[in-house]
């Protein structure tokens, strides 16, 4: 990858959200598990379990990579 965990996490999620109309579903459980894995966590400037939060992305990241493989796997297999 050419940026961080979080920084993949927010592509994904940028990509679903435009892509909402076509993924809903994907889109939503994207949002989920985003919300279950802390992504906002941190961002007032207060974060005291960085640590947390940096394995919580890293987890989240593969999670949001099986996600997107999984649309890719289908959409392949549609067309």
């Amino acid at each position: 990858m050419d940026f961080t965990d979080a920084g993949f996490v927010q592509a994904a999620l940028a990509f679903l959200e435009a892509n909402k109309e076509v993924f809903p579903d994907a889109y939503a459980r994207a949002v989920r598990m985003c919300e279950g894995h802390g992504c906002y966590a941190g961002l007032d400037g207060n974060d005291t379990a960085s640590l947390n939060r940096s394995l919580n992305m890293t987890e989240l990241a593969f999670a949001m990579k099986g996600l997107l493989r999984g649309i890719a796997a289908v959409e392949t297999q549609d067309k």
